[in-house]
């Protein structure tokens, strides 16, 4: 697989415009990692905020939607990330789950459209993280075309996402524990144009996801956010 230098330099002078982060889920919380001051900036943690299904991030990482839970009955929010100001979305009819469609628009149980009046109309930067196939032996994986080897490490990979901007390679490794040792999961980066791999330290948790108040169907989706 080749890349053209200008290509690469023209990508990283582009992206300086921009702060890249993803939306990546933990053990007991999510949390938006900054992939140039490769730190977290922000936290959000299941037991100080229960919710029913996924939380959604918008594309500009603005604003968080998530469901509450009373009784039996679901109610859809809107949070303004820097602010914390939250705002409740009503729905016209009792829902199970929610996806994002554009940053101003939600789609209900895949049947039921809302459109959001305070957000501008724009569409989610999805083709920015394209996930890879999991190819054999395990350290190969695969994007149309292309494939990519990688060291294990002693681990195995779980999943791994192509940061198309930035060509890069964000994988998620497992390493069993040994003896009484927990298994725990860790997540990385691969650089393409150095064939690097430079771990993510604050991006690991223990190798049981359902804790900290949320089984795997709720947990979030990880996502790529793009902020001017």
């Amino acid at each position: 697989m080749r890349y053209l230098l200008g290509y690469f330099v023209s990508i990283v002078f582009a992206s300086s415009l921009f702060a890249q982060q993803i939306f990546v889920p933990l053990e007991h919380d999510f949390v938006l990692f900054d992939l140039d001051k490769m730190k977290i900036v922000y936290e959000f943690n299941y037991k100080k905020n229960p919710f029913g299904v996924r939380p959604a991030i918008s594309s500009d990482g603005v604003y968080l939607y998530y469901t509450k839970r009373f009784m039996n009955n679901k109610s859809l929010y809107q949070r303004h990330i820097a602010t914390g100001q939250e705002r409740e979305i009503l729905a016209p009819q009792p829902f199970h789950g929610f996806r994002l469609i554009s940053d101003s628009r939600i789609l209900l149980d895949n049947n039921i459209t809302l459109t959001l009046d305070n957000v501008t109309s724009t569409a989610l930067a999805s083709h920015a993280l394209q996930p890879l196939s999991i190819l054999h032996p395990r350290n190969r994986l695969g994007y149309g075309e292309d494939e990519y080897f990688l060291p294990t490490h002693g681990g195995e990979i779980l999943e791994g996402y192509l940061l198309i901007d930035r060509q890069q390679l964000l994988i998620n490794y497992y390493f069993a524990g040994q003896q009484r040792a927990q298994g725990y999961y860790q997540w990385y980066l691969f650089d393409l144009s150095t064939a690097r791999l430079m771990i993510l330290p604050s991006l690991r948790g223990s190798a049981s996801l359902s804790g900290g108040g949320a089984s795997m169907n709720e947990r979030p989706a990880i996502a790529y956010i793009k902020r001017r």
